[in-house]
């Protein structure tokens, strides 16, 4: 195949295609050929820049009729005798990296036309790139990744292109450094988020991406507002409220302070207060000498005191009390109702020393003896027995399902996971699980039972498994609406992913990456209250600096945090929430710190 002479890539490729001549004798020749006109999807070229040659065919069927060679260069205009008069042929062009069309293919084009006699077509013929899609690979050493492009056609083969041709984007530059070189580019992380990295073939307008998880920068996003709340003598009660309040009390004093430390109410009594309860709308003050009193969490008014009663326990609903108190002579431990805002004495029975209670409805109170492994409960109103039940040891409580065709407790102790009747305490399943931690979900339709590295969900009627999970570096515990919170396996570093897996498959609802951090990723611990996940570290009370991290709890979106909290200071001793209000219980509890991020 003989090349033609030059194109240039700016220019249009005209070709006169002539078949003959008009009828006989001196008569003037009709003009019969064809005018193509060669466009690239730029419009400012009609070759890719990579091409140093275009192959023209014209063929009838899979016969070709006339073949021509055109190199990149030089306008160029030629006729082509001796085509025959006919229809459905076709013309194709092929764009090539080389001079004697047998390099890589760069682009192609195919045009069917009709050859009739005293007639002319204007033909378009738009080049089309055979990049079918660019792939991007990428290599990590420390905090620089190598990013390498590569353009492929449909049967995967890599399709020749110039440096010049590739263009690439970071979606946050604040995360790092992009430095292109061609078909490769070397990102250098700064900040704290998520970098989409693309590399776009800009001739055939076909792109990659990558994303990047980049933890060595600054991880605070907005910085949280503060407040502080001095405590006078010694703190010894925290309840958090729903809208960002706190019941707190200070020796002798019990007030509720809002979430910038402004106090609503305060009362001071003249005993000193051992802990705090939340029953409902009310808190119950247990007294270190002895009683209880139970204030409205509202307005702080107070509504009874018993002497008595040692142990606040739960209730049933706003209207029972039950708690827990000893028989001087024989010492005894007995179970008492009450009437929560009178404390009107309703029932009492003796029961076995390591006794709690678990829940109540109306119908039922439910307690376990902690020091002979059983379940027991009483009549809720009059306070007779209703039936006891044996239980593994180390057993714990993980709820009750009133739904479906029988009412169940359910109990997990170290490797199993069993569920009795509410009505009889006996025993209805039970089923091998890892681990000796565990839930129900707040929907009561899945059990999941977890270790340090593994978790399972079982369904509630039958125990049947649901799903496992195992490999993960560590299990965090439930988020409010029955997700588990989990740290999965990562070969990253310095990140450590963190997610939310669904109890209903344990497939991933959301994933998100904590800071880098020189802490070992076993020693993370998370808090979770309300909308928020507070993470933090094993042995918070010591002396120091340590990282805090708080994500929403609904998406993963890391929220605001910071590696060295409290520098100089000694890290909290407690860590709780009210609303979205982080509580820290600093310097051997003598102030509190509200940290919150609206």
């Amino acid at each position: 195949m003989t090349p033609s002479p030059k194109l240039t890539r700016r220019t249009l490729l005209l070709l006169t295609l002539s078949a003959g001549c008009s009828g006989g004798g001196g008569g003037v020749s009709t003009p019969t050929g064809v005018i193509l006109a060669l466009d690239w999807p730029d419009a400012s070229r009609v070759l890719p820049v990579a091409a140093k040659s275009v192959r023209v065919q014209i063929k009838l069927g899979t016969k070709i009729l006339a073949e021509r060679l055109y190199l990149a260069g030089p306008d160029s205009e030629e006729q082509i005798n001796e085509l025959p008069f006919a229809e459905a042929l076709v013309l194709e062009a092929s764009a090539f990296s080389t001079a004697d069309a047998t390099g890589a293919t760069l682009a192609t084009a195919s045009v069917p036309f009709n050859l009739f006699r005293g007639k002319q077509e204007r033909l378009a013929l738009t080049l089309t790139s055979v990049i079918s899609r660019v792939a991007l690979n990428q290599a990590t050493t420390g905090l620089e990744t190598t990013l390498m492009a590569v353009a492929r056609d449909g049967a995967g083969s890599a399709v020749l292109t110039l440096p010049e041709q590739w263009q690439w984007s970071v979606s946050d530059p604040t995360l790092g450094t992009l430095t292109p070189a061609g078909s490769t580019a070397s990102f250098t992380e700064l900040g704290f988020g998520v970098a989409t990295l693309t590399a776009t073939e800009k001739e055939s307008g076909k792109a990659a991406s990558v994303t990047r998880p980049v933890c060595s920068g600054d991880p605070s996003k907005t910085a949280p507002l503060v407040a502080t709340v001095p405590i006078s003598v010694k703190l010894t009660g925290l309840v958090p409220l729903e809208n960002g309040s706190i019941v707190l009390s200070d020796d002798r004093d019990i007030k509720a302070v809002d979430n910038t430390g402004a106090t609503l109410w305060r009362r001071t009594l003249t005993r000193t207060v051992e802990y705090l309860q939340r029953m409902g709308d009310y808190v119950v003050v247990s007294l270190i000498s002895g009683g209880i009193r139970v204030h409205r969490i509202s307005d702080g008014a107070f509504f009874w005191e018993d002497a008595i009663l040692e142990l606040p326990s739960l209730t049933d609903s706003t209207s029972r009390f039950f708690g827990l108190t000893h028989t001087s002579a024989p010492r005894q431990l007995h179970v008492q109702a009450r009437g929560l805002t009178t404390g009107d004495f309703l029932w009492d029975q003796a029961v076995p020393d390591n006794t709690m209670t678990l829940w109540a409805d109306s119908a039922r109170l439910l307690c376990q003896n902690q020091a002979n492994e059983s379940y027991f409960a009483f009549h809720a109103t009059l306070g007779y027995s209703l039936w006891e039940s044996r239980v593994p040891s180390g057993s714990q409580f993980l709820g009750v399902r009133l739904t479906g065709a029988t009412p169940l407790l359910f109990s997990l102790a170290p490797g199993e996971l069993r569920a009795l009747f509410l009505t009889t305490g006996v025993r209805t399943w039970g089923v091998a699980v890892p681990g000796d931690q565990g839930y129900l979900t707040p929907d009561k339709n899945q059990l999941i039972a977890y270790s340090e590295t593994q978790c399972s969900a079982y369904a509630p009627a039958t125990g049947t498994a649901l799903w496992s999970r195992s490999g993960l570096t560590r299990v965090i515990g439930m988020l409010p609406n029955g997700d588990l919170l989990v740290l999965p396996p990562t070969e990253l570093p310095g990140c450590q992913p963190i997610q939310a897996l669904r109890p209903t498959d344990g497939s991933v609802r959301w994933s998100t990456y904590l800071p880098s951090t020189t802490v070992p990723k076993d020693s993370f611990i998370a808090r979770i209250a309300g909308s928020r996940i507070y993470v933090s570290l094993t042995g918070m009370g010591g002396q120091g600096t340590t990282p805090l991290f708080v994500l929403d709890s609904t998406t993963g979106q890391y929220l605001w945090g910071t590696r060295q909290y409290g520098p100089g200071a000694t890290f909290p001793s407690a860590l709780t929430a009210s609303g979205n209000t982080l509580i820290l219980a600093a310097e051997s509890n003598t102030k509190l710190i509200l940290l919150r991020d609206s």
